[in-house]
């Protein structure tokens, strides 16, 4: 669920409940080398029409090297790309530069910027 506790402006956009699945494979290039892949997809109610209307959402994402990654996503009605590092080798650190909108086909293109960390084990 996002938007479950909106503030400020955010109160004014619908929460949007969603269902995704992942895997992750490995892929063999060029040179016999194994090249991890992620494939997504899901459902939300709040995907297409500036989050009004309910659509399908998925995306792809390719590491690179052990500190490069790079994605390719559908949401609803706008096409999304990003690249991610991680600025520190050995750490759960992610930083990711995406553009949401890439063709302005909503008059929307903007940057996404996102930190994240990741916890393994955790469940």
């Amino acid at each position: 669920v996002s938007n479950l506790a909106p503030w400020g402006e955010a109160q004014q956009v619908d929460r949007n409940e969603f269902i995704s699945a992942s895997t992750l494979v490995n892929a063999q290039h060029w040179g016999g080398a194994n090249v991890p892949l992620m494939f997504t997809a899901g459902y939300g109610t709040a995907v297409k029409n500036a989050s009004r209307d309910p659509a399908g959402f998925g995306g792809v994402g390719i590491g690179l090297s052990p500190m490069f990654s790079a994605s390719v996503s559908w949401a609803g009605d706008e096409l999304m790309a990003g690249v991610g590092i991680q600025p520190m080798p050995g750490s759960n650190a992610q930083l990711t530069l995406g553009m949401g909108d890439i063709t302005d086909r909503v008059n929307s293109r903007r940057w996404i910027i996102t930190a994240s960390w990741l916890i393994e084990d955790l469940f």
